[in-house]
């Protein structure tokens, strides 16, 4: 019986060893990566939603909705940060694509923190006027940082 488990754990390693080949790995990143986009088109068409009524109406109401918005989109970039982190690529290209990804998201999730915070800034009473040089700053961040992320897809041919 032993022998018999011995044996059997021994073949269910022998099928495993063999290495998969490159395309598996990359193709799972590249499916990752497009998976996580689909994904998070939701929360960003939810945050520009956000973002319009807010410039529209000034109002706290929409404000809070568009910081509410915010931290759905960072925490889809961890998400998506998270997924791209798991993935084991094993041709080079891709390596420095997952690399470049991760920088990208990062960046992301700076810009969009900067953000969080200038909104939260703003719904405790400072003025506009304070905050505005955080709420510019953010958005150069997150403008370098969508160019970044959309060099990082062309590594993977996406």
């Amino acid at each position: 019986m032993k022998q018999t488990i011995s044996t059997a754990l021994a073949a269910l390693a022998l099928s495993g060893a063999a290495a998969a080949p490159a395309v598996a790995d990359d193709a799972s990143l590249k499916q990752t990566v497009e998976h996580q986009e689909r994904s998070g088109t939701r929360a960003l068409n939810a945050f520009n939603k956000a973002t319009d009524a807010w410039r529209k109406s000034g109002s706290d109401a929409d404000l809070k909705k568009l910081r509410s918005a915010t931290g759905r989109q960072l925490t889809q970039i961890e998400r998506y940060q998270e997924a791209v982190e798991a993935e084991e690529p094993s041709s080079k290209p891709y390596a420095k694509a997952k690399r470049a990804l991760l920088t990208a998201l990062g960046q992301l999730e700076d810009g969009y923190t900067s953000l969080n915070r200038a909104f939260a800034r703003l719904l405790e009473g400072e003025s506009r006027r304070a905050v505005l040089r955080e709420v510019r700053a953010a958005d150069r961040k997150l403008d370098a940082a969508s160019a970044s992320l959309k060099r990082a897809k062309l590594l993977i041919g996406d």
